[in-house]
Formats: structure tokens, sequence, C-alpha cells
């Protein structure tokens, strides 16, 4: 009896690890990597700027997008480890990202020069996911009410020989996905 119920418990765990595999891959962005796609980016004009927006990999936070907004319209989703990035006309920018999951927001301003690229990663707050484990969503919602309506994606800016490195093994995506 006990070798037929050794080889359910194996089976089960073969199973398991299918099914998290299949989901794992399912939440994985497809699409050319930078190096690939930046050799069709066109050069900027004096009135334009390029923004960057990337997230590294992540297995905590792999199934949340960070939806991204400039002047409050919705310019995509940086889902994990992509980048996409948008252009805009210099000049004052007002750069939001919000949590797909859960309320609250991270917002920052920024004048753009014509011309120029900017890069932001897009990383998790830990101190909102910790409030999360430790107290649940009623915790997160007195974290993001205490703390500037912040949630749980934070910008960062980035300096380009930095980033440039960092996006070598990201994927391209227009919204994220």
């Amino acid at each position: 009896n006990k070798p037929s119920v050794r080889r359910s418990s194996n089976r089960m765990k073969q199973l398991f690890i299918l099914a998290l595999t299949i989901i794992l891959s399912a939440c994985a962005a497809t699409g050319p990597l930078y190096n690939e796609h930046q050799a069709n980016v066109r050069t900027l004009d004096n009135i334009t700027s390029r923004v960057y927006f990337y997230r590294n990999s992540r297995f905590v936070s792999k199934a949340l997008d960070a939806e991204i907004y400039l002047n409050g319209n919705k310019v995509g989703e940086c889902a994990n480890n992509t980048y996409f990035f948008v252009e805009t006309k210099a000049g004052e920018t007002i750069f939001n990202v919000e949590n797909t999951a859960a309320p609250g927001s991270h917002t920052i301003k920024k004048k753009l020069e014509g011309g120029q690229e900017y890069y932001y990663e897009i990383i998790v707050n830990e101190s909102y996911v910790n409030t999360g484990m430790i107290l649940g969503l009623i915790g997160q919602g007195a974290y993001v009410a205490n703390n500037n309506n912040v949630s749980g994606w934070i910008f960062k800016e980035v300096r380009q020989a930095q980033a440039t490195r960092l996006l070598r093994n990201k994927v391209f995506s227009l919204n994220g996905e």
C-alpha cells in the first residue's frame, strides 16, 4: 500500500509543478528585447522627449501590472520584466503609477527637455507590501491613507547608462502585456 501512496504523492507534486509552470509562463511577456527593438526607434526632435518605463523581474509582484499615466492620461501598463516608452511634448509633466489591484498611486512632477530621454524604473514599495502581509488589505488601505496616497509602485529615476544596461534583458511591450 505504501508504494502506491508514494507514487500518488509524487504524481501530485509533478502535477503541481507543471500547473505552476504553466501559470507563471502565462504571465511572461513576449516581444523583442531592448537591443532588437532600439534599432527601429527614431531620433528625437527638439520639442519631443522620450520617457522609458521598465520593471525588473520579480516573483512577488509578477502577476500585477503597474498602470502608468502622463498628465492624467493612461499611456500603458508595465508588466514584470518589460519596458515601454512614450514620446511626449517637452515641458512640465506629471507622472502617476498605480497598482491595478489596490488603491493609491505614486506621483512625481518633472520638467522634460526637448530631445532628451528619461528612464524610470517601477519598483515595489516594500513598506506597502509588508503592511499588507502583516495587516492585510485594511492595513494597506491605512498605509495609503497615511502616506500621501502612495501605493505598491514607486517611480525611481535612473541614469541613462545604468538604465540601458538594465534594459538589455527586458522585453518591449507597447502596453506591458
